[in-house]
């Protein structure tokens, strides 16, 4: 199982772009739409950066499992 620390270390690695939205999303509980209008972005565009901010976790933190 893969701790706190390690997820956090793996957040510090996103974009700035994927960090802010993953920040927004979870810490802030914005919705997609809400953290669209923060980031002067479009409500789709902050669904897919959140995604892929996720899918970015998901690969990191599963190499460091592996390791």
């Amino acid at each position: 199982r893969v701790g706190d620390g390690e997820v956090w270390a793996a957040v510090t690695d996103l974009s700035d772009a994927q960090r802010d939205a993953i920040a927004l999303r979870y810490a802030a509980d914005l919705s997609y739409r809400e953290i669209g209008e923060t980031l002067g972005i479009s409500e789709a565009a902050a669904r897919r950066r959140v995604h892929d901010a996720l899918a970015n976790l998901r690969t990191t933190v599963s190499e460091e499992e592996i390791r």
